[in-house]
């Protein structure tokens, strides 16, 4: 195929959190108080007022400048034009409806799933401070267990940042992720050169 390696940053479960109900490894406790929340969430998020108020609340500059800020190591890349850049597509008409969807629909293949459908190298870049998807949550201890597999093709590489490796820290990511691609690179050419 066209692809020959595989980058991850910092590979999130889902596109919400709906996802726990695809997780092994969660207690019926858990579950129980999850399905209570997402739930109301869901009840919320599919009354139009509701959702109104509640995407007007979530979409303010400070509340996009103090979550930005939670999840970054390096403070100073959260400026004004990354927070402008971030709330740029509130001002679309239909942004409510999709910022609705987004937390109360399918949140999609987890991780696990595709991965088993990846045979190319794969480098994943974590930040040890993320606080979204944790290095010890569970996409953490899976893409920690893979890249200790031997022969599984998975490599882990563990940055000081947060959710947002590639922005926190670009030179720290860059660091990692040239000489994997390199490494492929010349794989490839020395595959193309044999065959």
């Amino acid at each position: 195929g066209a692809v020959k390696a595989l980058a991850l940053l910092n590979c999130a479960g889902g596109m919400n959190n709906k996802c726990i109900f695809k997780e092994t490894d969660r207690s019926v406790v858990e579950l129980f108080v999850a399905r209570i929340f997402l739930g109301i969430l869901d009840a919320v998020l599919g009354t139009p007022a509701l959702l109104n108020w509640a995407f007007s609340t979530y979409s303010s500059e400070e509340n996009i400048r103090t979550i930005l800020q939670s999840v970054y190591v390096n403070k100073e890349r959260v400026d004004d034009e990354l927070v402008r850049a971030i709330l740029a597509p509130a001002a679309a008409p239909t942004a409510p409806e999709v910022f609705g969807a987004i937390l109360s629909g399918d949140p999609g293949e987890r991780p696990e799933s595709v991965m088993d459908r990846v045979s190319v190298p794969a480098l994943a870049i974590w930040g040890d401070e993320d606080t979204f998807t944790s290095l010890n949550g569970p996409m953490g201890r899976y893409f920690t267990r893979r890249a200790e597999e031997p022969g599984s093709g998975v490599h882990l590489e563990v940055v000081n940042t947060g959710h947002v490796p590639h922005d926190d820290d670009p030179e720290q990511v860059l660091d990692r992720l040239v000489p994997f691609l390199q490494e492929q690179l010349k794989a490839t050419r020395v595959d193309t050169a044999t065959a």
